[in-house]
């Protein structure tokens, strides 16, 4: 039988962790302006669509210029990232971050990177590179020549 001292070591990652309802309660009252759109009945139960709503909400604030909300959205993520267990996790990832418009040469997604923590920022440079990979350019192709 373990002991009391063991016992307090032994906690799993998943009893920590906040579960998706603790997450959507949370997500409302950080965007209460979401807060229709994330318990519509029509969204209840699919979590990608429900965070999708923040990647179509950055995306307006990044095009607009509205940075002080940038960071707000991005502040929210961070803190969320640690604490939310594998399906939390791995929505935020998919359907909020992949989905982050911000590869772009314009001041407003240049200054919106840089408002993105380091390790988050690289996350997202990998998840694009997946999902618009460098193209190849006219009249090139990528045969081998022949010696």
């Amino acid at each position: 039988m373990p002991t009391p001292k063991e016992n307090r070591f032994k906690s799993t990652r998943s009893q920590e962790m906040l579960n998706t309802n603790q997450f959507l309660i949370l997500y409302g009252e950080a965007f209460p302006e979401l807060e229709g759109e994330i318990f519509d009945n029509d969204y209840r139960g699919l979590l990608p669509l429900q965070v999708g709503l923040l990647g179509s909400h950055i995306n307006y604030y990044i095009k607009s210029g509205m940075l002080k909300e940038v960071k707000r959205v991005f502040i929210f993520f961070e803190q969320m990232m640690p604490q939310v267990n594998s399906e939390v996790e791995n929505a935020l990832v998919v359907s909020f971050l992949e989905h982050v418009k911000m590869d772009g040469d314009n001041e407003n997604e240049i200054a919106a990177r840089k408002l993105l923590a380091p390790q988050y920022l690289q996350l997202w440079k990998s998840l694009r590179q997946v999902m618009l990979p460098p193209k190849t350019p006219p009249g090139k192709t990528k045969t081998k020549r022949r010696r």
